[in-house]
């Protein structure tokens, strides 16, 4: 099968996945609210629920042909290239599960098959407490929405926030003990809770795909934070995202890639489009009796992303010293819990990618985690220059 193809059903792929994440989101919305006007009256509430009804009837049939698409193997040369969930670990980690609804624990409970988890399943408050005082488990995953059981209305808002309440009686006996929440709505303290309480995580009812379970599994396994792996994959387009904005209509000047900022004004965009919080140039503690900033922040996620575009003359030595440098400013960071080391490779001097990558993640260490992805661009797509002067010297480099 030709590239163009692959690279078509690829598109194609993650158009329906970002399509299926939004009818799952949507169909959530739909059975919160319903709760909502369960028991209520009235004429407005009766049309209401008839609404809500329709649209659940209208979702059902196109999430399932999503789920039909998604879960049918691509036809490419090979087969193995997208797999659902990859884990690395083949031991069962212990998870204790928590969950007033039998039903939908049921149904999710699939979704975990590959993660290798042996589970342990609560349906209330009560249950869960006797449980954790009773043995030992390596994570904990708790729906934000149940009855409040032992603690009380005011405490629970209602029942709207046991899962959280039930977190910090976790954490009480168990300090380290990684939190899982599941919620079918967005709320941001409970993403503010898990941001100052690591290691912790929120994923969203009632569809877990994969790239889901592989955060959660990440998070129990290796206390880190399996996002990393989806922001990873965002920056590995960046060539793409590059390729699209240097080929516009009427031959009119493309966007030129000449250093690390125009790598940073483009990098942000992209990072924008997913994320709602980006932050740039946050100074970073002293080290060596300096400071330096740092690229990007996003503070949701705890990480920090270092950007480096390799230039004419520049050794792979002086790129790793740089990096050293970074990293260890980052470890003084009080709110950087990771860091993404991104090199866009424009002179080619990395020649072992694998190898970089692996020396930048073996300097991880209990308080920070390192990743790194490695790009280049290409010549005939973005041109690193603005001056004739730098396009002789590009017309002179070796191939």
């Amino acid at each position: 099968m030709s590239d163009s193809i692959e690279t078509k059903l690829d598109m194609l792929w993650e158009m329906v996945h970002g399509f299926s994440h939004r009818l799952n989101v949507l169909a959530a919305v739909c059975e919160h609210f319903g709760r909502k006007l369960a028991g209520t009256h009235g004429e407005e509430a009766t049309r209401l629920r008839e609404a809500i009804k329709l649209v659940e009837e209208d979702l059902r049939p196109l999430r399932r042909a999503c789920r039909d698409i998604l879960r049918t193997p691509l036809p490419v040369d090979q087969p193995q290239k997208r797999q659902t969930v990859a884990f690395g670990n083949t031991e069962a980690v212990k998870v204790l599960w928590v969950d007033d609804d039998a039903l939908q624990m049921s149904h999710l409970r699939s979704q975990f098959d590959d993660a290798k988890w042996d589970l342990t399943v609560a349906t209330s408050v009560e249950k869960a407490l006797e449980l954790l005082h009773a043995n030992s488990f390596d994570g904990v995953m708790i729906d934000q929405m149940m009855p409040p059981g032992s603690f009380s209305n005011e405490e629970t808002a209602g029942g709207q926030k046991t899962g959280v309440v039930l977190a910090r009686h976790t954490r009480d006996k168990h300090p380290s003990m990684p939190i899982v929440f599941l919620t079918i709505a967005n709320t941001p303290d409970l993403f503010e809770w898990c941001r100052r309480n690591p290691p912790a995580l929120v994923l969203f009812k009632p569809q877990i795909d994969s790239d889901a379970v592989r955060q959660a599994d990440h998070l129990i396994r290796y206390h880190t934070d399996g996002r990393l792996d989806d922001l990873e994959d965002l920056l590995k387009r960046f060539p793409r995202f590059v390729n699209a904005l240097t080929h516009r209509h009427s031959n009119r000047p493309g966007f030129e890639l000449a250093d690390e900022y125009d790598v940073q004004d483009l990098l942000r965009g992209l990072l924008l489009f997913t994320l709602s919080d980006v932050r740039e140039e946050e100074w970073t503690p002293s080290y060596v009796g300096a400071s330096s900033r740092i690229d990007f922040v996003l503070p949701l996620r705890q990480t920090a992303i270092e950007v480096k575009m390799t230039r004419r003359g520049m050794s792979l030595k002086d790129l790793g010293d740089q990096l050293v440098i970074d990293i260890a400013r980052y470890r003084a960071h009080p709110d950087v819990k990771s860091v993404i080391c991104f090199i866009v490779d424009a002179a080619g001097i990395v020649l072992n990618r694998d190898g970089l990558i692996r020396d930048l993640r073996a300097s991880s260490s209990e308080t920070l985690e390192v990743r790194a992805v490695i790009c280049d661009v290409q010549p005939q797509t973005v041109s690193p220059v603005r001056s004739p002067v730098r396009r002789r010297q590009k017309k002179d480099r070796p191939v």
